[in-house]
């Protein structure tokens, strides 16, 4: 593989407190070594850079994978660092004193495969560079702030969302409806579900509500998707809506179930499930 430098730098979604990886043959790595420069955690990938006194700079992806989505790897022009959507992280990082760094060693479901919790923005796990040995992820408390979602034709989806699914930003727009299901192609976004598919976004498939002398219990079952944080909101009135509960993860799979105790429900309530994209900036 031939190495080609030319990572752009940017402001780091990095927590300068939380912000150190640690590996035991080479001390602490540093995402956000200084201001307005350093790791960018995007909805799809890495970019930008981490650095270690001991052994310098990391390069984690240059931010424009030449599909619009994501590094494949196979060259020195298109390598750095995937994130999938359930937060887990793929594919090489590259340090010109020390080589490869993988994150590809481990399978989907292995607990010490490196990812980014969605909800803390926390990342945990292990990757190997055979010239340095394991990096750990987790161990100097690593997190994003943040997931930076670039959207350069404004039509309130990600670019690299849209090259995932349409292969270009041309196909989809604020208005447009790729299936004709009347779902629009921003619905799917904002869900988390595929828009090449038919079929709502997001849909309440089952409500229960269980009386229990002023201590009411509601329960739903949604359609979820693991790539999105979900919230149960109430109205009185369709005008003001409140938040029932905390945003939570999904459960695995297409479908969630919750719970929802109601000590003070009024004679008539309303809920909606609204989905939200993990970490928005």
């Amino acid at each position: 593989m031939v190495f080609s430098v030319g990572v752009l730098a940017a402001d780091s979604t990095i927590n300068t407190d939380e912000r150190y990886g640690y590996a035991a043959n080479a001390g602490w790595i540093n995402f956000h070594p200084q201001e307005g420069d350093g790791t960018v955690t995007g909805g799809h990938f890495l970019s930008g850079y981490a650095y270690s006194a001991n052994f310098g700079w990391i390069n984690l992806g240059d931010g424009s994978p030449a599909n619009g989505w994501r590094y494949e790897n196979d060259s020195g022009e298109d390598f750095g660092v995937n994130v999938s959507g359930f937060g887990d992280l793929s594919g090489f990082a590259y340090g010109a004193n020390i080589g490869w760094i993988t994150f590809d060693w481990a399978e989907a479901n292995d607990s010490e495969r490196p990812r980014i919790d969605l909800q803390t923005g926390e990342f945990s796990g292990y990757a190997y560079g055979a010239n340095i040995g394991w990096i750990d992820l987790g161990a100097g408390h690593l997190t994003t702030n943040s997931i930076q979602r670039v959207d350069s034709d404004e039509d309130g989806m990600e670019d690299a969302w849209e090259f995932r699914h349409f292969g270009s930003l041309d196909v989809a727009d604020e208005e447009s409806d790729y299936t004709g299901d009347g779902h629009l192609d921003i619905e799917h976004y904002l869900a988390g579900t595929d828009p090449t598919e038919t079929g709502a976004p997001l849909r309440i498939i089952f409500f229960e509500l269980e009386e229990n002398a002023g201590d009411d219990t509601a329960e739903f079952e949604f359609t979820s998707s693991p790539e999105r944080l979900y919230q149960v909101e109430s109205t009185t009135d369709f005008e003001t809506w409140e938040e029932a509960t905390s945003p939570f993860a999904p459960d695995p799979g297409d479908v969630t179930q919750i719970s929802l105790d109601l000590p003070d429900m009024p004679e008539k309530k309303f809920f909606r499930i609204r989905a939200m994209l993990p970490l928005e900036e």
